[in-house]
């Protein structure tokens, strides 16, 4: 991306984008590849998963866990965190390249800055809400609605505790 973008004739658009924003290009490309890191993470992640389920079905002991227990970590929203954190990082690079490209067009209009920085400041705080309630609630079938406020610290002291096996 960032070798497309600079390398452009400079009176191409992408060359004046290289030139009057290379701030957002690099923040973008950096924003991508988080994005790509947390699908990663998450493929490692369910890869482990699954070593875990085979490991433990063929020799019960070698793991802490039994089957039931790895299927069940398996399924809770906790283990997709990775996943829709890559999409959100994927959101945020969105709105601030269309927020570049919008102000590569129209030069002279207000660019409204104000509503870019409150949409990446919404998905950020979405980013850290999802974790608080999903983390908060891994074992729960739907984590949103037994969320609540009053109950978080208690809820937070328990947030590891699984259902039996």
């Amino acid at each position: 991306m960032i070798d497309r973008v600079a390398s452009a004739e400079h009176s191409s658009f992408f060359g004046r984008i290289a030139s009057d924003h290379p701030i957002e290009i690099f923040l973008g490309s950096g924003l991508l590849i988080l994005a790509a890191l947390s699908f990663y993470l998450q493929r490692s992640w369910l890869a482990h998963i699954y070593g875990s389920i085979c490991v433990s079905m063929a020799s019960p002991i070698a793991t802490v866990w039994g089957p039931t227990r790895w299927i069940t970590e398996a399924y809770t929203y906790a283990t997709w965190l990775r996943y829709r954190t890559g999409f959100l990082f994927l959101m945020i690079t969105a709105v601030l390249y269309s927020h570049t490209i919008y102000r590569e067009i129209y030069p002279t209009r207000n660019p409204y800055e104000w509503q870019t920085g409150l949409m990446v400041f919404l998905l950020i705080a979405a980013i850290l809400v999802q974790f608080v309630i999903v983390l908060t609630h891994r074992y729960s079938n739907q984590p949103y609605r037994d969320f609540s406020p009053g109950k978080l610290r208690n809820d937070w002291a328990k947030r590891h505790i699984a259902p039996e096996d």
